[in-house]
């Protein structure tokens, strides 16, 4: 069983890569046939980047420490 801090830091990580992808989507010029699909792959990858950074983040609050089979700490029960 995961604790609080790994399933955090496995979303801090989703979310990294999620960033990375939209520095690419940004930043490559694609043909044509694939340029038409870029503009709504760059929204979605934002839409999935911003519901992780939120996740965490509500992860993080202190009141998640509390939850019901979620340990905070290191040790697994």
């Amino acid at each position: 069983m995961m604790n609080l801090r790994e399933i955090v830091a496995e979303i801090e990580g989703a979310a990294q890569q999620e960033a990375a992808g939209i520095a690419i989507l940004e930043t490559t010029r694609f043909e044509p046939e694939l340029a038409r699909t870029v503009p709504y792959a760059l929204a979605a990858a934002k839409r999935r980047a911003e519901a992780l950074a939120m996740a965490a983040q509500l992860l993080r609050h202190p009141i998640c420490a509390g939850l019901p089979g979620l340990p905070a700490g290191g040790a697994r029960p």
